[in-house]
């Protein structure tokens, strides 16, 4: 902070030495400089902020068209493998005749560009080799090694046929299962790419795939191989131009190059051997470098594991890298580098700020030259004013001041005119001022002087009012009670130097009256007496809850009160008494025979005693209030019957009170201050002082019961120990005697009737007639029912579901309220278990503790019942049987043998409605509708004069409580009711009865968890009961359509996901393609002889880019090639991929038509006018190049994961350069297609053109359809 300060100070001093020309000058050219300087900055930042967006594009557009060319490129020799080992495995073509593996590799070399594949062979396990090489001359050899050499490598040239003719070299000892790529292939047991080495005859690098071959039986028969020339790559990266000097490299993961965008091979050959370069040792400088940097910064190659955005310098330029790695599943492992120098992109940037920086520069020079122009004129009058001022301030009033060009320094200068002559008034004004001024001061002096002794006067008052306090807290401070209110007003009177003082209180509720419990009355103490408040100057105070003063001609102001005439009283002063809540308790109050001076100081010390007096008035009422509620205590414990004492925790008696209607083991007197031991028995003294303790220690009452005899009678008393502090505990004693007795009398009663209750082989029960809830039962019901005693005491006959027909519960109930019993009524009723028991009942309300409850007497008559029942059953069971075996065959039948829900349906409820002899039977689904679920019938099986019932039927029209309905419904087993009139619902039995229906029986439909509908059967005629045979039919057939049902929806599920996968797959591919997939085909390779294919590319889409967003970027490219998409659909054609922005569209497969030239003709005509309709962001239309060529092709599927349908062949290759070489807006096709359309087309020839791989081609231009062939 000191050197912060002391900066400060420096500043400050600088300051006031700078001329204002200066001041003026250099705030100006400072605040320009910093402006232009942070314009210029912004402008180069924000610059290179979009250099780096549109390079990083950049960079990533040209790796994705790379990595897309790598992938194209690499799979021709996957393709040539998978025939050729599809050829030697599978069939017999080799083993019968090896020379015809060479004619196979002859017509193969059709299918593909020579500039790609230098070889094809293959190596049996037997150490045969035949193969067909591609030299730098563009002449192909055979080659042939094995038993028919005698283990020599012979090298042919050929016929017109494939045929071997002259023998062009021998070689000694070649043996195809000693070199690597076959032993790589075998090892491996997939296709292996080898590395990367010397071509054997050609200077150039070249890579193997090589791939092991089996027989139908998985035993290995060789290995196949393609032999890759890697120079076509280093071409295509010549063609990828990134800025003037950006360059593109691949690498291997040892650092050693594959190909660059330089002219520069990737190899050297030194004392005749060909070697790969390093990308550290090439002669270019931007590879060399970026190489070095990536080795630097990663350590390895192999540490690159994923896409990296870098940037470096070179020579303090900034370079922009971007490095990918590239690999595919048959252990190739590469990395493409992209690397661009910033410089390029930042030169009319760089130039646009330098022209800025001059600009700026100059612009400031001009500012500084008016700057300082403009200073001096500013200036010049200021310091001729400050001239003047300095002289002003000397004394010299006799000055000129100039005028100024500037209107403000003219304002100034008028103004130092008027300051002049206003200093020089001011001058002789002070003089007079002065004089004045020391008049006051003596003024001044004489009322401080007269103040001094006013304030020496209020000091000697407080001194004065400190000792009348003093005297009263001396008289006060050692009495309480009435002596403290006798000795107060006393000490009042006396210190205040007043007649009267006096102290009331509220004499009555209304609080009208006062009493006054102390008043001194000049001479001596008063006697305490009651006045009505009205007319009083206490009634102001009271009423007002203030102090109220009249300091002479009270007896004025209150002319109706008669008692200040009588005793003189001329002046007056009260205080109210507040208690600790603020509620009035009386007044304090003052009285004088004359006039009462000083009333505030008075006043004063009256409130100061008024709180103390108000204080000891509350506590008097406390202590009365106490008193009184001791008496009440005390008359209330004298009213108990109980005896009632103190003891401490060693059992010392501290207080005793005694009981008229207890007995004492010793007189009452003799009681405090002995032991428990010495009072009572020993044991129970023993109990008594553990209760004792025990409830000192848990805080919890104690009760203790005990037998006693006093004078030869037996006594039952009953004591309660209660915690009372720490240390003791009032016990209260009862006798209990009575109570004692009355319970063993209960006792023996129940025991009698608990024998006869518990001894009865029939079921005793007693319940509530009210609820069904078990007060009592036998053990001979607990034992048969299968209940404990604890499961059914305290619960109702509902809970425990024991009634079979819940309905008779209340026929039962409503006959005893009527008739009071019951006698042998048959019933059932459930087991624990559920097993059926059948009892006869009777039973009779008796009164229990004032509630009518139910004495029942079940005899157990099941075993009878079903004596019976079995010989009722014996005749019709098998009979039953049969039909229900006969009913759920034909279901089960119908199920097998059809998917047809609603036949099934049909047949269901025709069958059930026939066997069970019934009105009615429905099946109907239930819709789980979010506003209004509902039951919808679909089928149904009536009576042929009753109405249909088919339809929906809202749920909450049916039910009254639709939720509770469900869940109950589709938990259960059946839902079922003899007569509906019964039903406890009154909505559904109306909606039943409007119905006609009189019973029912309904099974729930569940598939897993989720119920779906319900199988209902009706009855129209009467009460309808339902046999358990019946339910269980009907239950049997509900799950037989639960099973149909699922085996339907499984059935729907299946048909729908085939559609689904079909349209998905029809989607990638062609139908007859896909349909073969679908029959486990894996490998399909089909040639075609006649086809024609199109290739199509946006021009300059890659610089447009670059100006716009990626998602704008790939929503243009959607909609031009969904227009295509559309144009190959209308005209038959096969799309077969896109790849960035370019088209391929061929004609003539999977199904081969006559006219595929034809079509893809007009196909390429109708693209060019449809992309006219799209323009770019500048509003220029887009065009595309066009490439048309015919003739054989290979098309099918490969690989495991993500397949594709597509082509190879010399005639996609050419079709591909006749685009790449063509002419935007064009379409540039082959002298094969040129054949083909000529006669209906309008074409013109371009000429020969030098097409890469093909060498010299004659090529056409496709123009237009002739007049005559306008439509198709």
């Amino acid at each position: 902070m000191t050197l912060l300060r002391s900066l400060t100070d420096r500043a400050k001093q600088l300051t006031l030495k700078v001329p204002l020309r200066t001041l003026l000058v250099v705030p100006f050219v400072l605040q320009i400089s910093a402006v232009v300087g942070l314009t210029g900055w912004l402008s180069l930042r924000n610059g290179q902020q979009a250099v780096n967006e549109v390079t990083l594009n950049l960079r990533q557009e040209v790796v994705a068209r790379l990595q897309q060319r790598l992938q194209d490129y690499l799979k021709l020799p996957h393709l040539l493998n998978q025939i050729n080992a599809d050829v030697i495995g599978i069939g017999e073509l080799y083993k019968q005749e090896p020379e015809s593996l060479t004619r196979h590799y002859w017509r193969q070399r059709f299918l593909f560009d020579s500039g790609r594949i230098s070889s094809i062979y293959f190596g049996s396990t037997q150490g045969e080799f035949t193969g067909l090489a591609y030299l730098d001359n563009q002449t192909w050899q055979i080659s042939r090694a094995g038993q028919s050499t005698g283990g020599k490598y012979y090298r042919y040239d050929h016929d017109s046929e494939g045929n071997p003719t002259t023998l062009l070299e021998k070689r000694q000892n070649f043996d195809p299962r000693q070199r690597p790529w076959y032993k790589q292939a075998q090892r491996a047991n997939k296709p292996t790419w080898s590395p990367i080495y010397p071509d054997f005859k050609n200077p150039r690098l070249t890579i193997t795939l090589g791939q092991p071959v089996y027989d139908k039986t998985q035993v290995l028969r060789g290995v196949v191989g393609v032999d890759l020339m890697l120079s076509e790559i280093g071409e295509f990266l010549q063609q990828l131009k990134i800025g003037k000097t950006g360059q593109i490299f691949i690498i291997e993961r040892s650092g050693l190059l594959v190909a660059t965008s330089t002219p520069q091979k990737p190899f050297i050959i030194k004392n005749g051997t060909l070697q790969q370069i390093h990308a550290t040792d090439v002669e270019n400088g931007l590879i060399r470098t970026t190489a070095q940097y990536l080795k630097q910064r990663f350590g390895d190659f192999n540490q690159i594991k994923s896409s990296q955005p870098l940037n470096f310098l070179i020579n303090g330029q900034r370079q922009m890298l971007q490095v990918v790695p590239f690999s595919d599943s048959d252990n190739l492992n590469w990395l493409i580098v992209v690397v661009v120098p910033e410089a390029e992109f930042m030169g009319q940037i760089e130039a646009n700020a330098q022209a800025t920086f001059w600009l700026c520069l100059a612009a400031l020079a001009i500012a500084t030259f008016i700057g300082i122009l403009t200073s001096r004129w500013i200036a010049k009058p200021i310091l001729q004013l400050s001239n003047t001022a300095v002289a002003l301030s000397k004394g010299e009033w006799n000055q000129t001041i100039p005028n100024a060009p500037a209107m403000e320094v003219r304002v100034l200068a008028q103004s130092f005119r008027q300051m002049a002559l206003q200093l020089q008034d001011s001058f002789s004004a002070l003089q007079a001022a002065k004089v004045d001024l020391e008049i006051r001061v003596e003024e001044r002096t004489a009322l401080l002087k007269e103040a001094n002794i006013q304030l020496q006067a209020e000091v000697l008052e407080r001194q004065r009012s400190e000792q009348t306090l003093r005297s009263i807290i001396e008289g006060t401070a050692s009495v309480t009670g009435d002596d403290f209110f006798r000795s107060l007003v006393y000490s009042l009177a006396t210190a205040l130097q007043v007649r009267y003082a006096l102290i009331s209180e509220y004499a009555d509720a209304t609080q009208t009256c006062v009493r006054i419990i102390a008043f001194w009355s000049g001479t001596d103490f008063g006697e305490n007496f009651e006045y009505p408040l009205s007319g009083t100057p206490c009634e102001q105070v009271i009423r007002s809850g203030s102090s109220q003063s009249y300091p002479e001609q009270v007896q004025t102001l209150f002319p109706d009160n008669q008692d200040l005439v009588e005793a003189g009283v001329q002046s007056y002063l009260g205080i109210p008494l507040l208690d600790s809540s603020g509620n009035l308790l009386g007044h304090l109050a003052v009285m004088d025979d004359k006039r009462m001076e000083d009333s505030s100081h008075k006043k004063a010390i009256l409130e100061v005693f008024a709180a103390r007096a108000a204080a000891e008035m509350e506590r008097k009422q406390s202590e009365a209030a106490l008193r009184q509620s001791e008496a009440f205590n005390r008359s209330l414990l004298a009213a108990i019957p109980d005896i009632m004492m103190l003891v401490s925790r060693d059992g010392i008696f501290l207080d005793f009170l005694p009981s008229n209607t207890l007995a004492s083991l010793v007189p009452n007197d003799q009681v405090v201050g002995r032991s428990v031991y010495e009072v009572l028995p020993l044991e129970i003294a023993i109990g008594r002082l553990d209760a004792v303790q025990q409830a000192l220690v848990t805080g919890e009452i104690q009760v203790h019961e005990y037998q006693l005899v006093i004078e030869g009678k037996t006594h039952y008393e009953e004591s309660r120990i209660v915690p009372c502090g720490q240390d003791e505990a009032l016990i209260i004693v009862r006798n209990i005697t009575d109570r004692k007795q009355a319970e063993e009398a209960l006792r023996i009663s129940e025991e009698k009737f608990s024998k006869a209750f518990s001894s009865s082989p029939d079921f005793i029960t007693i319940s509530t007639l009210e609820e069904g809830r078990f007060v009592e039962v036998n053990e001979s019901f607990l034992r048969s029912s299968g209940y404990s005693r604890e499961e059914v005491i305290g619960r109702t006959t509902a809970d425990l579901g024991i009634w079979t027909q819940p309905e008779e519960r209340a026929m039962i109930r409503q006959t005893l309220q009527n008739h009071g019993a019951i006698l042998a009524l048959e019933f059932e009723f459930f087991k624990k278990s559920g097993e059926i028991l059948v009892g006869l009942l009777s039973a009779e309300v008796i009164n229990l503790e004032n509630e009518l409850c139910v004495l029942a007497v079940t005899t157990d008559i099941t075993q009878r019942k079903q004596a019976e029942e079995v010989l009722r059953q014996s005749e019709a069971k098998y009979r039953e049987l049969a039909q229900q075996e006969e009913l759920l065959n034909r279901l089960a039948k119908a199920i097998r043998n059809s998917l047809d829900l609603d036949t099934i349906l049909e047949t269901a409820v025709h069958e059930i409605r026939n066997l069970l002899e019934i009105d009615r039977c429905h099946f109907m689904w239930f819709r789980s509708d979010p506003e209004q679920p509902y039951w919808e019938t679909v089928k149904e099986a009536k009576n042929s004069a009753l109405p249909s019932h088919l339809g929906r039927y809202p749920l909450g029209n049916v039910v009254s409580s639709p939720e509770e309905f469900l869940e109950e419904l589709f938990r259960m087993s059946a839902r079922l009711s003899h007569d509906v009139r019964t039903l406890d619902d009154p909505l559904e039995q109306q909606f039943l009865l409007s119905l006609g229906y009189t019973a029912f029986l309904s099974l729930p439909i569940r598939v897993g968890t989720e119920g779906i509908g319900v199988l209902y059967c009706a009855h129209c005629s009467g009460i309808r009961p339902w046999i358990v045979r019946e339910v269980e039919l009907v239950q049997a057939v509900a799950d037989q359509l639960a099973i149909a049902i699922s085996q339907a929806e499984l059935y729907e599920q299946a048909r729908t996901a085939q559609e689904q996968s079909d349209r998905l797959l029809l989607n990638i591919l062609p139908e007859a393609i896909a349909d073969r997939l679908k029959q486990d085909e894996h490998t399909i390779a089909d040639s075609f002889e006649e086809v024609t294919v199109l290739f199509a590319d946006i021009v300059s889409f890659t610089q447009l880019s670059s100006h716009i967003s990626p998602h704008e970027l790939v929503k243009q490219l959607n909609e031009i090639f969904s227009t295509f998409d559309r144009l190959a659909q209308r005209l038959g054609l096969e799309k077969i991929k896109t790849i960035g922005d370019a088209y391929m569209v061929v004609g003539g497969l999977p199904t081969a038509r006559a006219d595929h030239a034809e079509a893809i003709a007009q196909m390429a005509l109708d693209m060019q006018q449809e992309i006219a309709r799209f323009k770019r962001d500048d509003g220029e239309p887009f065009h595309i190049r066009i490439g048309i060529s015919s003739g054989p092709v290979v098309a099918g599927v490969i690989g495991l994961n993500k397949f594709i349908y597509d082509l190879w062949g010399d005639t996609v290759n050419t079709a591909s350069r006749m685009e790449s070489q063509g002419i935007p807006g064009c379409i540039q096709v082959t002298t094969a297609t040129y054949e083909r359309l000529r006669h209906k087309f309008r074409l013109e020839k371009r000429g020969i053109i030098e097409v890469k791989g093909k060498g010299e081609m004659i090529t056409y231009f496709l123009k237009g359809r002739k007049m005559n062939e306008k439509n198709l």
